[in-house]
């Protein structure tokens, strides 16, 4: 999404949101491409940030109790290389 600090005036998109060991949650701010050259990415406290445009897409359902939303852990194990889902499951049951 569009956003900018309010402290500096750095604008651009947040392209990533991270959450560390201290409690800080922090967005990737990436400005747009200037003459064919990336610019280098800030991260800044999201408490700085305001939307400065409309949302390139819906914010993720983080907050959503689980089961409320289907997601990747809700997605069937793909076969790999002729390995079944029950080979695999049998499988890590023995490393225990």
């Amino acid at each position: 999404m569009p956003v900018r600090d309010r402290v500096t005036g750095f604008k651009g998109m947040c392209s990533s949101i991270t959450f560390d060991a201290y409690g800080c949650v922090q967005g990737l701010v990436t400005p747009p491409v200037v003459d064919n050259k990336p610019a280098e990415a800030w991260w800044y406290d999201v408490k700085r940030l305001e939307v400065d445009g409309d949302r390139l897409m819906p914010a993720p359902g983080f907050l959503l109790r689980y089961g409320e939303e289907q997601g990747g852990n809700q997605l069937p194990v793909p076969d790999c290389r002729g390995v079944t889902r029950e080979q695999a499951a049998d499988k890590s049951r023995n490393y225990g």
